[in-house]
């Protein structure tokens, strides 16, 4: 059994020519598009939520436009790419999604950052009806800096948390680490969709270790929408438009799946899965 060993090291993913997904995580990194898109087609455990978006196919600032969603998925034994033959991954995907076009054909004056938090102190001991909500996760101090930071549209000028939400979830004491990736909205993407992939450890099928801790873990999801110089503008040296914040889980199982019932009692001080991260991840394309 591998204890709760929390490793700080450099993760960046590389960005490949299909804007639409990045990837985290030494497993995650070397999984085919289609395997990791053929094991998501049957996922194993879902959750969403509504977030405030933009129309993005008209020039920045544009204007708000509704149906966006952020939504989680986990999927056990996905074949692994970079492990031993015989090895597999359990993965968690978060997606974003905006109105039929309005990704695909993005006017290039917008650019695009997500930034992505889990941490020990957001894991759950079973399903909770988060439905996007942070309310009762989050302090109302943490929430209070963060909802000042999103209207002031800074999400996008650093990829750090407001020091109140840092340190409430000790992402700088090894108890969580950030995922965050920043694109031109106008790519060569040709989905309405974005993800972040994350999968940083390999198992044997069949070994439930990895997904029982994935299905607790409520996941900080913050979205940014900023204005691009260039088709190849970096602005965080600049505000954007007002962000959104969810915090997300898992929570709902697919028929036939592991449910919470039969996960296992999965405590901080007791933790068989191994977190290799930095306390932010970094995942810039331009």
């Amino acid at each position: 059994m591998k204890s709760n060993i929390f490793i700080i090291a450099s993760l960046l993913s590389l960005c490949s020519a299909d804007a639409s997904a990045d990837s985290f995580g030494n497993e995650a990194e070397g999984i085919s598009d289609s395997d990791w898109n053929l094991a998501m087609r049957s996922t194993n455990a879902t959750g969403s939520a509504s977030i405030p978006g933009y129309n993005l196919r008209k020039k920045y600032p544009g204007e708000k436009s509704d149906n966006w969603t952020v939504s989680i998925s986990v999927a056990s034994d996905i074949i692994g790419g970079n492990s031993a033959a015989g090895k597999f991954v359990t993965g968690t995907q978060i997606e974003w999604k905006g109105p039929p076009g309005v990704i695909s054909g993005a006017d290039s004056s917008w650019f695009l950052c997500r930034n992505v938090y889990s941490s020990l102190k957001l894991k759950q001991s079973g399903a909770g009806a988060t439905n996007g909500s942070c309310s009762g996760l989050l302090s109302d101090g943490c929430l209070s800096a963060l909802q000042d930071s999103l209207e002031a549209g800074t999400q996008c000028q650093n990829t750090t948390l407001p020091t109140d939400c840092v340190d409430e979830l000790e992402l700088t004491s090894g108890q969580g680490f950030g995922l965050t990736s920043a694109h031109p909205a106008k790519s060569s993407n040709t989905s309405d969709s974005i993800q972040i992939r994350y999968g940083n450890e390999s198992h044997d099928q069949g070994n439930f270790t990895a997904y029982d801790a994935a299905i607790r873990q409520v996941w900080l999801v913050v979205t940014g929408f900023a204005q691009a110089g260039s088709d190849d503008a970096h602005p965080r040296g600049s505000a954007g438009q007002p962000g959104s914040v969810a915090c997300l889980q898992a929570d709902e199982v697919q028929n036939n799946s592991r449910d919470f019932k039969n996960a296992a009692d999965i405590a901080s001080s007791s933790l068989v899965h191994v977190l290799i991260g930095l306390t932010v991840a970094v995942s810039l394309c331009w």
